[in-house]
């Protein structure tokens, strides 16, 4: 599950598809005032089997989601129809997509392959490339977690952390 900023919810299931809800205040009926609901907007089908992760770009317009297939599909927003549309597939694991995590322009992705693959978008209506891959896991990377650190030289480091208590600075 992700929440976007604008109270949008993304869901995912064993069936493969990601459900997307979105903020419903409605009447409680024992007169205690408005009660915050999300109702169901749109169900996103293209997935083959099991949507394990799902993450969002920082500014909310991509939505990656990873399945047991071994895909990441690549979800982009259409205004007009006010959801998601796939315009892409990341498909270089040999195992399940366990886990995603995505800062600014840079998508990392943990498989049951053991390794963390790290991907970044090309360019306007381009594809992604893979830009490295962490292996030396000893078991399948569950969970990931991707944060920006300033450096002392102005610039920005990536620190990723997987299921087995390591960091790695990127």
């Amino acid at each position: 599950m992700v929440v976007a900023g604008d109270d949008m919810v993304y869901t995912g299931s064993t069936d493969g598809k990601i459900q997307v809800w979105a903020h419903s205040p409605s009447e409680d009926n024992l007169g205690h005032g408005q009660r915050h609901r999300h109702g169901l907007v749109v169900t996103l089908e293209q997935h083959r089997s099991v949507a394990n992760a799902l993450v969002l770009s920082d500014d909310g317009a991509v939505l990656y989601s990873g399945a047991c297939d071994r895909s990441i599909l690549v979800w982009e927003r259409e205004e007009l129809a006010n959801h998601m549309a796939v315009v892409g597939a990341l498909r270089w694991h040999d195992k399940a997509i366990l886990c995603l995590a995505c800062v600014r322009d840079v998508l990392f992705s943990g498989s049951s392959d053991r390794v963390v693959k790290i991907w970044q978008k090309e360019g306007e209506g381009k594809g992604y490339s893979c830009l490295g891959v962490m292996e030396g896991h000893a078991t399948g990377v569950r969970s990931l977690v991707a944060v920006r650190l300033p450096t002392a030289a102005d610039e920005e480091m990536t620190m990723v952390g997987g299921s087995e208590k390591k960091w790695i600075l990127f």
